[in-house]
């Protein structure tokens, strides 16, 4: 067992509400690479910074978390720069920013192909592109 985390097109107002699984495939990335973690080096990867700096938004900012017994959620607002930045990515950064991120320590435990890496940047790109075209926020959605 371990963390599944999403990247999913909400607004403040319903976001706890959501359920990933349940979603239209356009509104949302599900994936076991994300965490609060893996998205902090994500940060860093497309926007610059270190991860000391970025770490704190993704691991100390939840805008929900849910404790219950059996089932953990945390749920991180993705900041609107970098929805931004992603949605502009051209392909050749693309795949800078895919062959960056492989290279991440706890990346690589998943054994994910280039290939595979790169359809889920694209995926993400998609999805970054359609929170600005529906005027939405872009969160990332973890549950244990």
């Amino acid at each position: 067992m371990g963390v599944t985390g999403s990247l999913i097109i909400s607004d403040i107002e319903t976001v706890a509400a959501v359920n990933p699984l349940n979603m239209p495939a356009a509104d949302t990335v599900i994936t076991k690479v994300l965490d609060a973690v893996t998205m902090t080096h994500l940060h860093v990867i497309i926007m610059g910074g270190t991860y000391e700096d970025t770490a704190e938004h993704y691991l100390e900012n939840p805008v929900f978390m849910l404790e219950p017994e059996e089932e953990w959620l945390w749920v991180y607002a993705v900041p609107d720069d970098l929805v931004a930045r992603f949605a502009q990515l051209t392909d050749e950064e693309l795949a800078n920013a895919v062959q960056a991120f492989q290279r991440v320590e706890e990346v690589r435990q998943w054994y994910v192909s280039v290939t595979w890496m790169r359809q889920f940047f694209t995926d993400v790109r998609a999805l970054c592109a359609r929170a600005i075209a529906s005027e939405q926020q872009v969160f990332l959605y973890c549950m244990l």
